[in-house]
């Protein structure tokens, strides 16, 4: 389940960060999460996340995750600001 979300500025960067309350991800599949065909659904291709890494860093993005198992999963995303007038219209919210 979605427990929050946030978009801020940090430095040079926008972020986002999407948390939820669900089992966590394993240590063992961690490290293997951005690679491309890895999926631990049955009708997943494991495409979503390697594409999405692609995508961001051809913008001199990221993207990558935090887990603690039994308890949570963070997701962060990271893109620098294409200028001064940008971070002016980042909002920060929770849910």
């Amino acid at each position: 389940m979605l427990r929050k979300h946030r978009a801020y500025r940090e430095d040079d960067k926008a972020r986002i960060s999407v948390e939820d309350t669900g089992p966590g991800i394993d240590p063992e599949r961690m490290v293997r999460l951005f690679d491309p065909f890895f999926t631990t659904k049955e009708s997943g291709m494991g495409m979503g996340l390697p594409i999405s890494q692609t995508i961001l860093a051809s913008h001199d993005g990221q993207i990558w995750a935090e887990s603690e198992p039994n308890r949570r999963t963070v997701f962060h995303i990271a893109l620098p600001l294409a200028g001064a007038a940008c971070a002016s219209e980042l909002i920060v919210g929770t849910n």
